[in-house]
């Protein structure tokens, strides 16, 4: 069944990509401002992975703290990763 699932979430997740630059063009043709398009896009994406986020919690009974930080992002964890070069100003 999970197989299935995922399957299913993969052809889906294909259609929206499809759509999505179309959708795009035309917000962006409506708005006037190619930015603005790109911002309403990235919001209303936000809030969709949010939603989903929250409803994926709230069946499994887990609590989202938002404010926690990332696990593996702070920077003494970033910048000691011996596979990866990044600035002396770590």
């Amino acid at each position: 069944m999970d197989t299935l699932l995922w399957a299913l979430m993969g052809v889906i997740a294909g259609a929206c990509i499809a759509t999505q630059a179309p959708i795009n063009a035309q917000l962006g043709k409506n708005l006037g401002l190619p930015i603005a398009a790109a911002g309403v896009s990235f919001v209303a994406g936000a809030i969709v992975l949010w939603a989903i986020a929250l409803i994926f919690a709230q069946t499994k009974g887990v609590a989202i703290n938002f404010g926690a930080p990332a696990p593996g992002l702070s920077w003494p964890a970033v910048c000691s990763a011996p596979s990866m070069s990044f600035p002396t100003s770590c």
